[in-house]
């Protein structure tokens, strides 16, 4: 069975580019990270891996409208797509 992450820590920011824009910074205790931006629309998830070298490398990116989710909550994750994968 695979190991649990445990969030080490999570930075929030004010977008200042983007005046509908949050964005969170969270780190887990291996060697992965998400940055989770939240407009007006939906929310946005960038994940990132860093190597041993502390290098950060971009590994996908997955976003979905507030309508997607509440469609994917109130009808089963089962019944409806998987969203927007950009």
């Amino acid at each position: 069975m695979k190991k649990a992450q445990t969030i080490v820590m999570v930075e929030y920011s004010h977008n200042k580019l983007y005046a509908d824009r949050e964005d969170f910074d969270i780190e887990f205790d291996d060697d992965r990270s998400l940055m989770m931006m939240v407009t007006h629309e939906g929310v946005i998830f960038d994940s990132y891996r860093y190597s041993s070298t502390s290098e950060e490398t971009h590994t996908g990116t997955m976003g979905m409208t507030f309508d997607e989710w509440f469609d994917k909550v109130e009808g089963g994750w089962s019944t409806v797509g998987c969203g927007a994968v950009l």
